[in-house]
């Protein structure tokens, strides 16, 4: 039978999947921003080919407006820690492969850093945004290692703060949901010179198929 739990999962992905990024790239520059740069619709790629201001703002939406608004709203209604988890990670499901534009989309990480928020998990984010704004971003200015490295740690977090038992399978999930994004990417054929274990390699340390990273984001169309 289906339920109103069922419609707001639904909506959610529906609403993850709006690609933010790639519909302000096709407005202010014309251009598909898939062809460019990473190749992803989030706020990393977005920053490179449409410009910092409008990179930060997809960013704070993709986080504030699709993730944590969704769990806020899902508590607002009365709805169970069950459903919000659900909604939460369809929201994420949504952005990574979105239904609009073929079931490509972003690496998911805004948004699964606003459904934390959401849940009100300040310490987790607080250590989070240490590890990947500061270490990654500031120090070694290498983001896509330590958001990989961030994953176990949130769940190790969740642990040390004694979180109920359904915010660890959160966690866990969205874990599961990162990963198999950054290994599947967006569906780009592989380059027949490079071997399938070198390309898996790269893209679960450095979330690209290779290590230059100045050479894979400044890519153009071919």
């Amino acid at each position: 039978m289906f339920t109103l739990e069922a419609l707001i999962i639904i909506l959610s992905y529906l609403f993850g999947g709006i690609p933010t990024s790639y519909l302000v790239a096709k407005h202010k520059k014309n251009i598909d921003i898939r062809n460019y740069g990473s190749g992803n619709i989030g706020a990393a790629n977005a920053i490179t080919q449409i410009g910092k201001i409008s990179g930060f703002s997809i960013g704070l939406f993709d986080s504030f407006i699709k993730g944590t608004c969704v769990i806020l709203l899902c508590k607002f209604l009365g709805f169970s820690i069950t459903t919000q988890i659900l909604s939460g990670l369809f929201t994420i499901i949504g952005h990574c492969w979105s239904p609009y534009i073929k079931f490509t989309g972003g690496r998911g990480v805004a948004t699964s850093v606003g459904v934390v928020i959401g849940f009100n998990l300040l310490p987790e984010i607080i250590i989070l945004t240490l590890i990947m704004g500061i270490l990654g971003g500031i120090i070694f200015k290498e983001t896509s290692i330590w958001a990989a490295i961030s994953i176990p740690i949130l769940i190790m977090l969740n642990l040390l703060f004694n979180r109920p038992t359904e915010i660890i399978y959160l966690s866990l999930s969205i874990g599961l949901i990162l990963i198999i994004k950054r290994l599947t990417a967006n569906w780009e054929p592989i380059d027949p010179k490079q071997s399938i274990f070198k390309l898996i390699l790269n893209r679960a340390i450095w979330d690209r198929d290779i290590k230059n990273k100045e050479k894979w984001i400044n890519r153009l169309p071919k």
